[in-house]
């Protein structure tokens, strides 16, 4: 299995744990605050959605699929400041749909890469020296669980307790020569 395979698995299963952990959340969600000095979730889509277009999408000549958005501009203005009373949010209604449309577009701009492109320096995140763009993908991976483990929390803070993670990870049979993958989304769940 070569690089780019490697890294879009785990770019799309990220993707299915994000669309897992943000199902059937309300607007009232993505904006409270249960946890003093936790940002909310809803921040914490816009944050991950400038993410996935700074460091997969930018670098690699992709499309501003975040700038594109209605509220594009919006989330990235929301997401440069702490929030609270002097950052109030913008409307997050499709916020979650479009964090998942800047996913897809990254991950599809990531495989079209070469193997020979993932090894090319590319922006960083906290270091000074520029890492490649393998490695952004996998900070991007990382830092996204990250996330999706606070989001999971704060759904818990908020009492959102009626759905529960589900397995996006499958194995297939030996005879279809085994190995884990990521099924195509299935919408609505």
């Amino acid at each position: 299995m070569q690089r780019i395979e490697i890294l879009r698995f785990l770019l799309e299963e990220a993707r299915n744990e994000f669309a897992n952990a943000l199902e059937g959340l309300r607007p009232e969600h993505l904006v409270a605050t249960p946890v003093a000095g936790q940002n909310p979730i809803g921040w914490i889509v816009c944050h991950c959605m400038g993410n996935a277009q700074r460091f997969l999408l930018d670098p690699h000549g992709g499309p501003d699929a975040m700038g594109a958005l209605p509220r594009g501009g919006e989330y990235a203005a929301y997401v440069s400041r702490p929030p609270g009373a002097n950052n109030p949010p913008p409307d997050l209604s499709t916020a979650i749909a479009e964090l998942d449309a800047v996913l897809a577009a990254g991950i599809a701009r990531i495989a079209a890469l070469g193997e020979e492109d993932l090894s090319r320096p590319g922006p960083h995140w906290s270091r000074p020296e520029a890492e490649t763009a393998a490695e952004n993908c996998l900070r991007v991976v990382n830092h996204a669980n990250a996330h999706i483990r606070e989001i999971w929390l704060l759904r818990w803070e908020q009492g959102a307790r009626e759905h529960w993670p589900h397995q996006t990870l499958r194995k297939r049979p030996a005879a279809e020569g085994g190995g884990f993958f990521v099924p195509p989304r299935e919408r609505g769940r």
